[in-house]
């Protein structure tokens, strides 16, 4: 099952970090217990 992973979780949040023109450089999941799963921009856009 897909989503099973997010059954044991309290909360999920996503952080956008942006460079200094704004634009979306890296998105990071945060878990409950304190994991970030760190998923940089691709050059394909």
């Amino acid at each position: 099952m897909i989503f099973s992973v997010f059954e044991e979780l309290d909360y999920f949040r996503l952080k956008i970090i942006t460079d200094e023109k704004g634009q979306a450089v890296e998105v990071n999941g945060l878990y409950d217990n304190g994991y970030v799963d760190k998923s940089p921009r691709s050059d394909g856009k």
